[in-house]
């Protein structure tokens, strides 16, 4: 990975080595179309899209939703940190910290006072867990929730990406 990479808005362009870093191994039944909503929302003003490329490709991408989809977030008015994902021979670089650092400064000009994210309890999740304690993200004190639900006490759920833990950062 000798060369540069700088962290930009998407861009339309992106769509094909975002389908080929990230298509068949997500979680998206139609991951062309997760980029396009990116792109469309952005445009739309709904959120920030960025990636991080080298060599003018996207090797990395990550969103800021400034309407959360957790009705917590929602209720206070807090940004979500969306979909970090960096292309595996780029992992372990500080890719991932520059992309959600670069929303971070987005959000504060904007006026955010608070930014959240959420982040899947199994293993492929660590490398993001570890992440975002490092960065300074705490639970937001509400628990898990299972597809957007919060976890009862005695019932028993899927480890599954549906399976969430939200944590929150004060940006000031």
């Amino acid at each position: 990975m000798a060369e540069p990479v700088t962290i930009r808005p998407m861009a339309k362009r992106d769509l094909e080595a975002l389908d080929t870093w990230f298509g068949p191994h997500t979680e998206y039944r139609n991951p062309r179309q997760k980029w396009m909503d990116h792109l469309r929302l952005a445009k739309q003003g709904a959120q920030i899209a960025v990636v991080a490329a080298a060599d003018d490709q996207a090797v990395g991408l990550c969103a800021l939703l400034r309407t959360s989809g957790y009705p917590p977030f929602q209720a206070a008015n807090v940004p979500e940190i969306s979909n970090l994902l960096v292309a595996p021979p780029y992992r372990n670089l500080g890719i991932g910290r520059r992309l959600v650092v670069q929303l971070e400064g987005m959000a504060r000009l904007e006026g955010y006072r608070e930014i959240g994210l959420g982040v899947g309890l199994y293993r492929d999740y660590g490398p993001a867990q570890r992440l975002y304690a490092k960065l300074g993200y705490v639970p937001d004190g509400r628990g898990v929730t299972y597809r957007g639900f919060p976890v009862e006490p005695g019932n028993l759920y899927r480890a599954d990406d549906d399976l969430i833990l939200w944590l929150k950062k004060r940006l000031t």
